[in-house]
């Protein structure tokens, strides 16, 4: 059986936004661990931001947004907890 209508449209939409905000998430954790790392526990979003868009060709507003979400977090932790991660 196959569904189809705006309710089925929203709900396939919601899906796809949602693995990509994932996979983004996912991408940018590890750029933005490794940067901060490299620069004594603080990382660099804009650095973070290039990164991800040179490995997933996502566009910048979108990037952005996660990648900023996700330095906020990993500058949160200590230099021995990003290490470890």
């Amino acid at each position: 059986m196959f569904l189809s209508g705006p309710k089925t449209t929203r709900v396939i939409k919601k899906f796809c936004c949602n693995n990509l905000v994932m996979e983004l998430e996912e991408v940018a954790r590890k750029y933005a661990l490794k940067n901060a790392v490299e620069y004594s526990g603080e990382c660099n979003p804009s650095a973070v931001i290039g990164s991800v868009i040179n490995e997933t060709g996502e566009e910048p507003g979108t990037v952005g947004k996660v990648a900023g979400k996700i330095c906020g977090q990993v500058n949160q932790l200590s230099l021995e907890e990003q290490e470890e991660k």
